[in-house]
């Protein structure tokens, strides 16, 4: 009973893990934007600035920096549900794995068992030929005891028929 629900168990997050693993490739499947290069690297001189406006401190960048730097703002959320998806197959791995030690601790309990129970079953079976090899079961012993009966008749009858 304990192994049918240990398997059942790996079978049904082998498979949310399968179907998992599917949805993740099929939201991760188009290339996430590149947010390890430099935005807009075309762009040398003037990328951004320090200005003073209405008495407060303004931070400017030119155009295709900024623009670049508004995609990779959009890009965000695609990582954060990367992650998301990643920490979840991570978790299941981490499921699977504790349910497949646990099947290997299982097995072993098994294994155990049974060469218990065949160390047992061969021990019954030496004793039970013990059992049957026992002297009083021997034909040898059967035929000297009719020959010994078979002569003392032979003996015996010519005395009493006296």
């Amino acid at each position: 009973m304990m192994y049918q629900i240990c398997l059942w168990t790996m079978l049904s997050l082998s498979s949310l893990v399968s179907a998992t693993s599917a949805a993740a490739q099929s939201k991760t499947s188009p290339d996430l934007p590149d947010v390890k290069a430099p935005c807009a690297p075309e762009v040398l001189e003037a990328r951004r600035g320090v200005t003073t406006i209405a008495g407060q401190v303004v931070v400017w960048f030119q155009k295709d920096v900024a623009t670049c730097m508004g995609q990779r703002l959009e890009a965000l959320p695609l990582y954060a549900d990367r992650v998301r998806l990643l920490e979840n197959k991570l978790e299941l791995e981490q499921q699977r794995s504790l349910l497949l030690q646990q099947n290997a601790d299982l097995a072993v309990k098994a294994q155990l068992t049974a060469e218990s129970a065949l160390t047992k079953s061969e021990w019954l079976n030496k004793q039970l030929e013990n059992k049957l090899d026992a002297w009083y079961r021997k034909p040898g012993l059967w035929f000297a005891l009719g020959a010994v009966a078979t002569i003392a008749a032979i003996i015996a009858v010519p005395h009493v028929a006296k």
